[in-house]
């Protein structure tokens, strides 16, 4: 429901509003994408620690929908390292375009001066 919204319906609307309307939609969207890139950090974050804790995936006690194989030892240091390489990438990713897109969020283009 939250992708409808926000990746098709919104952009539908926000193509017909004027630039300088349209500048508060996209920091909604921004700012909207980076709760989301965030809390699914944290939940993969809580989700490895708990993994390595116990030291099989996934956690006794986890509800599952189908029976899935237990990940222990060799397959586990994988699986986490591969979480862990995703959420870097992302983070970089993030360091590099935040110096550009931020001032564009936070000021605004100047289309809304003339």
């Amino acid at each position: 429901m939250f992708y409808v919204l926000v990746y098709m319906l919104l952009p539908r609307h926000v193509r017909t509003l004027p630039p300088c309307e349209a500048i508060w939609w996209h920091r909604g969207e921004a700012a909207a994408t980076a709760v989301l890139l965030v809390a699914i950090g944290v939940f993969m974050f809580a989700q490895s620690w708990r993994a390595f804790r116990q030291g099989q995936w996934p956690s006794p006690g986890t509800d599952v929908f189908v029976r899935v194989k237990i990940l222990r030892g060799r397959q586990l240091w994988l699986l986490v390292a591969n979480t862990v390489a995703y959420w870097a990438i992302v983070a970089w990713a993030i360091s590099l375009a935040a110096p550009v897109l931020l001032p564009y969020l936070i000021h605004g283009p100047n289309v809304c001066n003339a």
